[in-house]
């Protein structure tokens, strides 16, 4: 059992997986300029999506694809939205076959890694996401 003295939040050990600039390097090389509100719609596009279904387990897999096209200024804003867009879509295709979602696990990968990036399985929260990037 571990311990974080009566704090909120992770333990102090806690440390990210990844970071963004290691998921998009060529695109920290150049700077962005401008201001005001961004539309994260704008900085990426999703090309695929798939759902495979076992009945046996009652158990729903999904897979999306996107292609990240820029980096808004805070990139982590964006794997985010494209995160929590993965699992509400997931969310609702499993509610479409009758299974009430319990459990949520994730894989990230791209060509500019060196290895995958595995989210383990964990209980879906409200702030879920959070957990995941953090």
């Amino acid at each position: 059992m571990s311990s974080n003295n009566g704090q909120n939040g992770p333990s102090p050990n806690k440390r990210p997986r990844f970071f963004i600039r290691n998921l998009l390097p060529q695109i920290f090389e150049t700077q962005q300029r401008g201001s005001g509100i961004e539309n994260l719609n704008n900085y990426y596009r999703q090309i695929d999506y798939e759902t495979a279904y076992n009945n046996k387990f009652k158990m729903m897999k999904t897979t999306g694809k996107f292609i990240i096209e820029k980096i808004p200024g805070n990139p982590e804003d964006l794997l985010r939205k494209i995160l929590q867009e993965c699992m509400d879509k997931t969310i609702e295709e499993a509610e479409n076959k009758s299974i009430e979602p319990e459990c949520l696990g994730a894989l990230i990968s791209s060509q500019l890694l060196d290895s995958d990036i595995w989210i383990p399985i964990r209980k879906i929260e409200k702030d879920t996401i959070d957990n995941i990037l953090t």
